[in-house]
């Protein structure tokens, strides 16, 4: 079952509050100031169950420069919540 919630009528803080909460195992880091949102996000898609599902980064550096690939966090948690949702409704090959 997924855990993400959908980024609509929500704040970022809240949000990420409870991604943090839903994912205890994952240890993931409290977001403190919304203005670094970006930095705070990098961290959550190079975290275990995240980076594994492939969760897309919110930027990435090209030539030296930080280059935004959302336009905002409401985008990027979308796209979060699509590889999550993904991620968790495809069946896995179970080897018993």
């Amino acid at each position: 079952m997924i855990k993400v919630l959908w980024p609509e009528y929500i704040g970022i803080k809240d949000i990420a509050a409870a991604l943090v909460f839903d994912y205890p195992d994952e240890q993931l880091p409290t977001l403190e100031d919304e203005e670094k949102w970006v930095e705070w996000a990098q961290i959550i898609c190079n975290v275990g169950v995240f980076a594994r599902a492939g969760v897309p980064p919110p930027f990435r550096v090209t030539e030296g420069r930080k280059e935004h690939t959302f336009a905002s966090w409401q985008e990027w948690f979308k796209a979060l919540y699509s590889v999550m949702s993904s991620e968790f409704d495809t069946p896995k090959n179970i080897i018993i």
